[in-house]
């Protein structure tokens, strides 16, 4: 999953300058959303990536509104259905859609 919202957001001329790592971090925070409603389980892997710097919010992107980047990342997501399955937790345009807003109020 994480490498799936990295993949979409290469295409987002905003994150031009962000190394792979750091969109794959995102991507990673996004996934931890998806994947734990508890937002205790998510910590571990959240208190690393912003030990290690990683922009987790869109308030660190330094644009305007997010939400239309946002939105393109939801859009340029592709997972084959192949590798759909074999998640352990459910995706679909909405719920990937509310997990990109969710970063919106993260601190």
């Amino acid at each position: 999953m994480a490498h799936a919202i990295h993949n979409s957001m290469t295409h987002q001329q905003a994150f031009h300058h962000w190394l792979h790592g750091e969109k794959v971090g995102y991507g990673l925070a996004v996934q931890a959303i998806l994947q734990h409603r508890d937002p205790v389980d998510r910590e571990p892997l959240l208190g690393w990536l912003r030990r290690m710097e990683v922009p987790l919010t869109p308030a660190e992107w330094g644009s305007g509104d997010p939400r239309p980047l946002l939105a393109g990342i939801a859009a340029g997501v592709k997972i084959k259905p192949e590798a759909r399955e074999h998640l352990p937790f459910p995706v679909d345009s909405a719920s990937l859609q509310q997990a990109l807003l969710a970063t919106l109020n993260r601190q």
